[in-house]
């Protein structure tokens, strides 16, 4: 059994055999970490649909994006979320939140634009806990946290080929770490409470290519990812100063995606989008039984009225699909599928610095989980607040709009 598998084994098993009273897990960022994907918070609010039917913050979705940059600019975007777990019979809540992107675009002329920044690809929060006993009775409780994140910094390029046609590419270099941590706290003092910890660093590179073509009222995008193949480590430390490391093979999956975006009327914009993760020919440490190739999907409309000379965007969505991940279950054993993510989404935007500059809300209401056996699940409130300077905002407006 590979040190992976043991330190599992030990977190998600031990109070199993002996529990009398199951505890409630937040179960997003399991195994690796949540995929994330970054973008916009205009596309955010959207349902997740921005790759044809925005220009997007500079290199924030696609790196073709950035050949729309009238002007040097920057974005920031920051996601704060609270997750609320249950398993039937009890709760609890998580509070997090991420750096999800920063970015920079640079137009140096010839319809060339350079790009750089990073952007988070997976978060971990993971919490479990359990009241346990031993088959002697003893009675203490169990907690499992993980928390961390993988990054990915890099640089970009763009062109205009043509009226309306923009092509990039880019690089991308892997960065951070995810940590879990398992304790055992013993209600009688006589016993030594322990303190674990298993520290998971990552690194490794890809590329990233996108095309963004606006004809008319029409935007249409496509965006892939390349697979990154890397070297990690495995570092444990424990209370009785139990000190193994031990490297691990890891594999980041491609990921593609396409997407389109329709301005029919003057301030009406609609957009769908598609991505695909191949998860299942992807490997960690050697383990591949636990994931499954991943498809999600995003719908949104936005709506663009006038008030006092100011537009004033309403934008609502709607995303689906589930995890590459097979959820640890408290009997020890895995779910069948991966747990199903839905959210609806909705937001916001206000121009500053008198109009050269944007403030941007979206905001996700959605739940994973629900898998009936164990009455499992796990319900989130999300943000996504980013901030733009530089540029004329109205530079978000989709073909038509």
């Amino acid at each position: 059994m590979n040190l992976r598998r043991g330190v599992w084994c030990v977190c998600l098993l031990l109070c199993v055999a002996q529990s009398q009273a199951p505890g409630a897990g937040v179960g997003s960022g399991l195994y690796f970490g949540e995929s994330v994907r970054s973008m916009d918070q205009r596309a955010f609010a959207m349902g997740g649909a921005g790759l044809g039917a925005t220009g997007g913050y500079p290199d924030a979705m696609n790196p073709a994006s950035l050949g729309r940059a009238p002007i040097a600019s920057f974005n920031v975007t920051y996601r704060p979320c609270v997750n609320w777990g249950e398993d039937g019979s009890a709760s609890q809540r998580l509070t997090s939140g991420r750096l999800s992107s920063a970015s920079f675009s640079l137009p140096i002329g010839w319809g060339v634009t350079l790009g750089a920044g990073f952007e988070q690809i997976h978060g971990a929060q993971y919490r479990w806990a359990n009241a346990c006993t031993t088959a002697t009775g003893l009675a203490y409780t169990r907690a499992l946290t993980r928390e961390g994140g993988v990054w990915a910094g890099g640089v970009s390029v763009a062109a205009r080929i043509a009226d309306g046609l923009h092509v990039g590419a880019g690089w991308r270099w892997l960065f951070g770490s995810i940590r879990t941590r398992s304790r055992l706290d013993f209600a009688e003092p006589s016993f030594t409470d322990t303190d674990d910890e298993l520290s998971q660093r990552h690194s490794g590179s890809y590329p990233a290519l996108g095309v963004l073509w606006t004809p008319g009222k029409v935007g249409i995008g496509l965006y892939w990812r390349g697979s990154s193949e890397g070297p990690g480590r495995f570092t444990l430390r424990t209370t009785h100063h139990v000190e193994r490391s031990t490297s691990f093979s890891f594999r980041l999956p491609a990921r593609w995606g396409c997407g389109v975006g329709v301005g029919p009327f003057s301030g009406v914009s609609l957009t769908a989008d598609v991505w695909r993760e191949s998860w299942e020919g992807a490997h960690y440490a050697d383990d591949s039984s636990a994931f499954r190739t991943t498809t999600t999907a995003g719908v949104g409309v936005e709506v663009m009225p006038i008030l006092k000379n100011r537009p004033l965007p309403v934008r609502v969505g709607y995303r689906w699909g589930s995890g590459y991940y097979l959820l640890p279950l408290p009997d020890g054993s895995r779910s069948a599928e991966p747990p199903k993510d839905r959210a609806v989404t909705f937001g916001t935007a206000v121009g500053a610095g008198d109009g050269r500059s944007v403030i941007q809300v979206g905001i996700a209401i959605g739940s994973r989980g629900d898998l009936e056996e164990f009455r499992l699940r796990e319900r989130y409130l999300e943000a996504s607040v980013g901030f733009t300077g530089l540029e004329p905002w109205t530079r978000r407006s989709l073909p038509g709009a």
